[in-house]
């Protein structure tokens, strides 16, 4: 290049004009060097060439500027994306382990790296640093004078939102992890919009009160179509659609939901399913339907697919819910419901009681720029859609860090980092996320994704219920490798599938899952009393499918809800001095599990094995070491591994099939004290509910009888003896030692 500009920040270097460079006649000979993107020398620098028109993927704040003058910068590279190049700092680190005061939140420099990742099929790298994440609130201006009464979220990755001004539905599209409001497009109109739903193939559902009526806007050959769909309706207040195609509709006169079902290729009639105090909003997922009655401050819910008129069970709201007026759900069946009163506005978010477990509902407070708020959706990664009459839409992020392979087109390949001097610290995490979330991606978006040579942790601002990492529904193909999870409270690594979706190929290498480290966070007092996880998986309707946990560390619980998952040369231990609760090493939920090679310590049951969701096909647990622990406070008994059965009604039991152990050894002579064993089989009134259990060339060291095992209920063991090791009958010859 026959000129060179030199920059000391992207400031000066977004202020240029290469029009006038002296003596540069043609702007494309002109390069620049930046010195740093913040400071010089701070790991955002590197080498630029002026071109008039930018790559497909920018201006994106790291690898394309746009200038002062016109044209832009391109950053020239190749390999890994950096972080730096963004403008993050990675200063939140702290010898405490908190974020010091002062500290640079890189949440938007890391998520603008991961977007031109996705674009250019990049990985992204970290440098050493600790860099602080937190979730973030996004506002989607739509310009103009429009006024969003609704707003819904598609499978399809479109964000579509109901105009009451002009009485269009908008849609918002995504690219790589972020929406474009620049890219606007109208879906169609009606002639009095009230609410609005998607379903996963991009095909949007309006209430028009005018008639009233639901239409329905496919999309053929780039172009919508409009199908009438008619009904009862007085004044439609909700509309849904579930995963077959039937149609859920609202009505605030008549108090009535209806169902509108989809008989292929039209709809017949529609049905009341259901008449409450007042009918506000309506909701569907892949299991349920919920019905917001404001009157009564209540959510009713009833299981898919309806049969008749279905029996709705209440969920009450929190008294301090004034106007509850728009309702959502996420993949994990929890609910979100929108309070518009002007002094209480707020989001509440309900677990979902469907499983028999009831939490506190968290209020979620709204950014204070959304005034009239009028509607709420959620997407598949748990970020929230509220739109405002006053002409935007706020996206609120749950989690810190998003990838969102599934609905986004992402074709990022790898996170990494410089080893443990890289560490990425997550504030003000909620219940229920995570500080990165990987959702939904499989080998069609993303081959071989994998994440290797850092840290994730959590400091004291975080949820006790949110987690280090989550991955979502259909990852496949996904390795980590020498990764640590770190966090003082919560789960740290949540692996979870709805209903249509599997994990599949999933390996974690050299990993370690550290759930409670007080000394590093502080944070002993806080978690006495609550739940701590390495590993804490669950399944709605599909299960994960052949992971592979190798050569990793588990300081926590590790929770199994699988369909073929692997323990090979792994270390389990958990500091039962929490309480019983806690002294779990392996909790097996469902299906098949292989323990290989690993060590067990402190624990009051180090394999616990329930068919809480399912039955338990097989278990194998080979070439094991269980140590008891005698520091294990309490006369309890301690097991080595436990075989319980399920609470059902009289008569009814999940089977344990397979249970193998084989060349095992159990230590500590806490295993033969308090009633305790090598291995312990629970009695189930309902009878035998363990099919085969084996043992083969198992040495419990306490023992001159050989392994211990209790057993009350209706079984027969077959415990093979322990092996007797014969003196030689020759005396061994030694070769002569050297002189």
């Amino acid at each position: 290049m026959s000129s060179v500009i030199y920059c000391a920040n992207v400031t000066e270097l977004t202020n240029t004009n290469v029009q006038q460079v002296p003596g540069v006649s043609t702007p494309p000979a002109v390069g620049a060097l930046l010195a740093g993107y913040n400071q010089p020398g701070d790991g955002g620098g590197g080498e630029f060439y002026w071109a008039s028109t930018a790559p497909l993927w920018g201006p994106d704040g790291g690898t394309v500027f746009a200038t002062q003058g016109g044209g832009y910068w391109v950053r020239i590279f190749s390999g890994p994306i950096s972080v730096r190049w963004f403008g993050a700092w990675g200063d939140g680190f702290s010898v405490s382990g908190a974020v010091p005061p002062g500290a640079h939140n890189d949440t938007v420099a890391i998520m603008n790296a991961f977007a031109t990742a996705s674009a250019t099929g990049s990985a992204v790298y970290f440098p050493p640093g600790a860099y602080q994440v937190s979730p973030q609130t996004t506002t989607l201006s739509l310009g103009g004078s429009s006024s969003p009464v609704a707003v819904c979220a598609s499978g399809d990755g479109g964000l579509y939102v109901a105009d009451s001004a002009t009485n269009k539905v908008l849609k918002i599209p995504r690219s790589y992890g972020a929406y474009k409001p620049v890219a606007l497009s109208t879906v169609g109109a009606v002639n009095s919009l009230a609410a609005i739903a998607a379903d996963g193939s991009g095909n949007v559902y309006v209430a028009d009160n005018n008639s009233p009526a639901v239409y329905q806007f496919s999309l053929v050959s780039s172009v919508y179509t409009k199908t009438l769909v008619a009904g009862p309706f007085s004044a439609i207040a909700g509309v849904a659609v579930d995963s077959t195609g039937n149609i859920y509709v609202a009505d605030s006169v008549t108090k009535a939901v209806y169902q509108v079902p989809f008989v292929g290729p039209t709809y017949g009639p529609a049905i009341s399913i259901g008449t409450f105090a007042s009918s506000t909003a309506v909701a569907v997922d892949s299991g349920a339907i919920y019905v917001l009655d404001s009157a009564s401050k209540a959510i009713y819910w009833a299981p898919l697919p309806v049969k008749g008129v279905p029996t709705f069970q209440p969920i009450s709201l929190p008294t301090t819910c004034v106007s509850p007026t728009s309702i959502a759900v996420d993949d994990n069946r929890n609910i979100y419901v929108l309070d518009v009163n002007p002094v209480s506005k707020a989001i509440y978010r309900v677990p979902s009681t469907q499983f028999g477990v009831s939490q506190p509902s968290e209020k979620i407070s709204l950014p204070p720029q959304c005034l009239s708020p009028t509607g709420i959706a959620v997407d598949g990664s748990g970020s929230m859609y509220v739109s405002d009459a006053k002409n935007a839409v706020y996206q609120m992020d749950r989690g810190a860090l998003l990838v969102d392979y599934k609905t986004t087109g992402s074709r990022l390949s790898a996170i990494a980092g410089a080893g443990i001097s890289t560490t990425i610290i997550g504030t003000h995490v909620p219940a229920g996320h995570a500080v990165l979330e990987l959702l939904g991606f499989d080998n069609v978006h993303a081959v071989n994704c994998e994440l290797k040579n850092f840290q994730i942790a959590e400091d004291s601002t975080c949820s006790p219920q949110s987690y280090a990492m989550r991955m979502g529904d259909a990852n496949s193909g996904f390795s980590a490798e020498r990764m640590i999870f770190r966090g003082a409270n919560g789960v740290l690594l949540r692996i979870s599938s709805s209903a249509s979706y599997a994990q599949l190929c999933t390996v974690f290498r050299s990993c370690t899952m550290q759930s409670n480290d007080g000394q590093l966070w502080g944070l002993e007092s806080a978690i006495k009393d609550q739940p701590f996880y390495s590993l804490g998986s669950e399944s709605h309707g599909a299960q994960w499918d052949n992971v592979l946990f190798e050569s990793c560390f588990f300081e926590g619980l590790v929770s199994c809800v699988a369909n073929t998952i692997e323990f090979d040369n792994c270390q389990f231990t958990s500091d039962a001095s929490r309480g019983e609760v806690y002294g779990c090493g392996a909790e097996v939920l469902v299906s098949c599990a292989t323990f290989h090679d690993c060590y067990f310590e402190d624990h009051y049951a180090a394999v616990r094995i329930q068919p809480v969701i399912a039955e338990i096909r097989r278990i194998s647990i080979y070439d094991c070491f269980f140590s008891g622990n005698a520091n294990l406070p309490g006369e309890k008994p301690v097991y080595g591994v436990w075989l319980q059965p399920v609470d059902l009604p009289l008569g009814q039991h999940r089977m344990i099939w397979e249970v193998n152990i084989a060349r095992c050894v159990f230590t500590d002579d806490l295993y033969t004290k308090y009633g305790g064993a090598s291995v312990a089989i629970d009695y189930d009134p309902d009878g035998k509910y363990v099919v085969d259990l084996q043992i083969d060339g198992a040495i419990n060291l306490s023992s001159s009888t050989g392994i211990e095992v209790v057993s009350p209920a209706p079984i027969t063991v077959l415990v093979k003896p322990k092996p007797v090791i014969q003196p030689p009958t020759v005396p061994p010859v030694f070769p002569p030692v050297p002189a």
